[in-house]
């Protein structure tokens, strides 16, 4: 299995020819399809660039801080953050106070 940063430097690589050269010509050389090189383009556009792993760190941290505040239907409408400040203290706590 690859690690992280072998993937995101494949991606990389896919990205930078498929913007030199287009989308078809990277689907061929590097032996995938059109609409994989599609979906990398829209999940690593402009907004997403990254510059080293350090920085992909960050971006992901950043993101996931954003993403984990919106509520989930399995969740009970609860954001995973309240999810799990709720699960925490139902540890540290009784929770029959707390779901009773």
């Amino acid at each position: 299995m690859k690690s992280l940063k072998q993937d995101i430097r494949y991606y990389q690589a896919i990205l930078s020819y498929a913007d030199k050269h287009g989308v078809t010509k990277a689907a061929i050389k590097y032996r995938t399809y059109r609409q994989f090189i599609y979906r990398l383009r829209n999940r690593y556009d402009a907004t997403h660039t990254f510059f080293s792993f350090e920085d992909f760190k960050v971006q992901l941290a950043r993101r996931n801080r954003e993403h984990n505040n919106f509520p989930m239907r399995p969740l009970g409408w609860k954001s995973p953050s309240e999810a799990l400040s709720l699960f925490l203290s139902c540890v540290t706590y009784d929770c029959q106070q707390i779901f009773g």
